[in-house]
């Protein structure tokens, strides 16, 4: 969220003004009448003003984000004196967030959640002030407030709560949220805390106060965690915070604010600033189980073609009508907004295809090199409207020019993905997917590359589930341990100087290539021997671990067969668009690092589920029912 700078006009009239407020449960007559998905998980973004409803129309169809926090107002909140810009000079003192507003965005799909910035640490500590009475009165202003927009009971409102440092803030920070928290009681509303963390032995943060204070834990409802690093314990687009515990929290409880203040652009609509966030406020939508009874399930079709068609169905449901969709129930538009195509025979031109498919918010698919398969054509037109891009995987002996015809004839737009050779085709996937990470100022940035052999195929289907869930990160390969020219190129381009992106050899073969590099990437963004496993399944977990169990425990995830690549390429897609590790196993017995990595990862209390790839040939009942 916006940085809220605190004025002294702000503050005076903070500590000066009225307690006097209108009662709880207060509503507009001019209330939304479209109420705002609240229970919303996935990618989203905040911003001090609101954008104008044709940019969020704009960025609805072609951003990775389905979900915006909506500032609501508060005594700290001044967007005509804080958040104006040569887009917005005017914002108004709503920042644009009106009843009208949001009807628009939740008649669209939009998930929301509500920010409140109420009083902060030099107005609880001025003289005179009384922070139990300002948790009062600033909880039925948040409930008036978000009434009056169209939230509804049950919605949490996130107290923004600014950095501080001092004992004596600290201590009036816990009596205003325990007050808000308590005056929301009776109203429907739920107590949420948006803050950053820190290490609670060098000092003071609002939520690792929080969690010292048991009282006050227990009051909030979730925590929105502000946290933006490089190669930090929390880089990745999770939920986690290495001073937030694990368990606490952990069920559909938590936002984490991972990238501050970075400009992006989508569609045709003007580059904005906003702050990028993980939001994880709803249960696992694409399976229905009792996770008390079932801990796992089976995506599967009657071939590799069906299989990939079964994902993609289970991602992208039949009807947008259901509080059972992927995205937002009120969602009429077809939600995949691109198509990956891989031909169904080989993997060589595919292995950098999931991470494109995740990055890009769509399915993978597979078809025979010589015509499109008809089940192939009928998912592809039951996902995607019309004029959407599919990407075509190697050149035309890959997918003849025949496949790329009958996609065309299908009304959408084929673009094809290639080069002379299988490194070269994965070095343009990840050229095309650095051409959409930006760093904070708008300029190009990569900030990981993951490389694994395409001698074989397990290494680089973990690694590429990695790079389509992690921000920012991209997939190049090596011909065992060499390292080809287009690799090389590409990770001199990106990697080559200490500013630029660290590199991950994910297994043996890419690892000793990696170190043939010499001074082409300095030696600090080489990050060696670190993924490298006994065998495929090791190495696949120590993958997992490093971008998810590292990261925050994932709600998800995917077993596949260890010894077939075409069920471990669709699924590990879809796995990236959720967020969720691909781990493989050999067919008739769960490996014992698989196991591992889950046994530890379900220490941490939030794993609800896990996927099964392929049929009873891929992975047994016997490992099924093992998970």
């Amino acid at each position: 969220m916006k940085r809220i700078r605190l004025t002294a006009s702000a503050i005076a009239a903070s500590s000066l003004g009225s307690l006097g407020m209108v009662g709880m449960g207060a509503t507009s007559a001019h209330a939304a009448s479209t109420t705002p998905n609240t229970a919303f998980s996935g990618k989203g973004f905040d911003t001090c003003v609101a954008p104008d409803s044709a940019q969020m129309d704009d960025w609805y169809a072609h951003s990775p984000y389905r979900g915006v926090g909506v500032y609501i107002g508060g005594a700290s909140y001044h967007p005509d004196q804080d958040c104006k810009s040569s887009a917005n000079p005017n914002p108004g003192a709503d920042g644009g967030y009106s009843a009208a507003w949001v009807q628009h965005q939740a008649a669209t799909g939009w998930g929301m959640w509500a920010i409140y910035a109420g009083q902060q640490g030099p107005t609880l500590t001025a003289a005179g002030a009384n922070p139990t009475a300002l948790g009062v009165t600033d909880a039925k202003d948040a409930v008036a407030k978000a009434s009056a927009l169209g939230f509804a009971s049950g919605t949490t409102i996130f107290v923004d709560m600014e950095p501080y440092h001092e004992d004596a803030t600290a201590q009036a920070v816990v009596a205003y949220l325990k007050s808000f928290g308590n005056a929301l009681n009776g109203t429907g509303f739920k107590l949420g805390l948006y803050g950053t963390s820190g290490n609670p032995a060098s000092g003071h943060s609002a939520l690792s106060d929080a969690v010292r204070d048991p009282g006050l834990q227990a009051q909030i409802s979730a925590v929105d965690i502000s946290g933006s690093t490089s190669d930090q314990p929390n880089f990745n687009a999770t939920t986690n915070d290495p001073y937030v515990p694990a368990t606490d929290w952990a069920k559909h409880q938590r936002i984490h604010q991972y990238f501050l203040d970075v400009r992006r652009q989508y569609g045709s609509s003007p580059a904005i600033q906003v702050d990028e966030d993980d939001v994880d406020l709803s249960p696992t939508s694409h399976v229905t189980l009792d996770p008390t009874q079932v801990h796992a399930v089976r995506w599967a079709g009657s071939d590799r073609i069906g299989t990939a068609v079964a994902v993609s169905q289970k991602l992208w449901p039949a009807t947008t009508d259901s509080q059972a969709d992927f995205y937002a129930p009120a969602d009429k538009r077809p939600l995949a907004k691109t198509a990956v195509l891989s031909r169904s025979d080989d993997f060589a031109d595919a292995l950098g295809g999931s991470a494109l498919a995740a990055h890009d918010g769509g399915p993978l698919l597979l078809t025979e090199t010589k015509a499109l398969n008809p089940a192939t054509a009928t998912e592809l037109t039951r996902t995607l409207a019309p004029g959407s891009t599919v990407y075509l995987l190697g050149g035309e002996k890959a997918l003849s020019p025949a496949v790329a015809t009958a996609v065309q004839k299908l009304g959408f737009t084929p673009v094809r993905i290639f080069g002379q050779d299988r490194y070269t085709t994965s070095a343009a996937i990840a050229q095309r997917m650095a051409g959409d990470m930006k760093d904070a100022s708008g300029h190009p940035a990569v900030q990981r590359v993951l490389l694994a052999t395409a001698s074989l195929f397990p290494d680089a289907l973990a690694a590429g589930t990695a790079a389509g869930a992690t921000p920012d990160t991209v997939l190049v390969l090596t011909n065992g341990t060499q390292m080809p020219a287009a690799t090389s190129a590409f990770l001199h381009q990106w990697a080559g100087t200490p500013a630029g992106a660290n590199v991950y050899p994910v297994g043996g073969a890419a690892n000793t290539a990696a170190k043939t590099l010499g001074t082409a990437v300095p030696a600090g963004n080489l990050k060696l021997d670190n993924l490298v496993g006994s065998d495929r399944y090791a190495t696949a977990a120590l993958v997992a671990h490093q971008f998810f169990g590292a990261t925050g425990t994932p709600h998800m995830y995917a077993v596949a067969t260890g010894v077939q690549w075409a069920d471990a390429l669709s699924g590990g897609a879809a796995m990236g668009t959720l967020d969720g590790p691909l781990l493989l196993t050999p067919p008739t017995s769960l490996a014992p690092a698989t196991s591992g990595f889950l046994n530890d990862e379900r220490a941490g209390g939030s794993i609800e589920v896990g996927v099964v790839l392929g049929g009873k040939a891929a992975v047994s009942d016997k490992v099924l029912n093992s998970l």
